[in-house]
């Protein structure tokens, strides 16, 4: 099971993750987003930093153009290989659009999004995340084993074996073993905030190392 760091926007922050999160590195290209990376940030990071070609540069967009995501795409790929889009929220967006710019996509698995398992079944989706806190008040309610077995029998008989199942935990989640092992996922996800930050966009790296180290400790990983 391996730790991923999302929302990276500097040298330090992704050297922060290249030493306590490694795999897979997530760039946020949400306008609004506090993580916010701009296309030459993101070029001039990856010119300074050798990342292993089985490392996974994953890419978050929302609601922008489809000029500017290709865009993207093309620029990280002249530095890096593997290439993954995330598109948040699987009711964000339609199966055609998550397809339309023939890449690997990651989503996160919405409970209310009725097309969820349509999109999920799409050769292009190599990722699905679950939130730990929607997990949780499924077990705090008994229905996580049934949710599983559906999710299971729906998902994974689908997928190869590319497919990664990450679950994403607040900073400030209260970790249950029994949860996490009952998904068995293949990496759990954290996003940088002020929690981990010494004010804003100036990560605080013994922090985070501590935190990334209590889920290591917690899930003996």
């Amino acid at each position: 099971m391996n730790i991923v760091l999302d929302g990276i926007y500097d040298k330090r922050s992704l050297q922060v993750a290249k030493t306590l999160a490694k795999g897979c590195y997530g760039f946020d290209f949400r306008p609004r987003s506090f993580n916010f990376i701009q296309g030459y940030v993101l070029e001039e990071l990856l010119n300074a930093h050798d990342l292993k070609q089985d490392d996974i540069v994953e890419l978050h967009f929302e609601n922008d153009s489809e000029f500017i995501i290709k865009s993207i795409i093309d620029t990280v790929e002249k530095y890096h290989p593997k290439v993954r889009l995330n598109f948040g929220l699987s009711s964000n967006h339609d199966k055609k659009i998550l397809e339309a710019f023939n890449r690997a996509f990651s989503i996160t698995f919405d409970e209310k999004d009725n097309l969820v398992y349509e999109k999920i079944s799409s050769p292009l989706c190599q990722s699905v995340v679950l939130n730990y806190e929607f997990l949780h008040s499924m077990a705090d309610k008994g229905l996580l084993n049934s949710f599983i077995v559906n999710f299971y029998s729906k998902v994974m008989r689908v997928k190869n074996e590319k497919f990664q199942l990450g679950i994403k935990l607040n900073w400030n989640s209260n970790i249950s073993m029994s949860v996490i092992e009952s998904l068995d996922p293949d990496y759990l996800k954290f996003e940088i905030n002020s929690q981990v930050e010494r004010c804003y966009r100036n990560i605080d790296a013994p922090k985070l190392s501590e935190y990334i180290e209590y889920a290591r400790k917690t899930l003996a990983i």
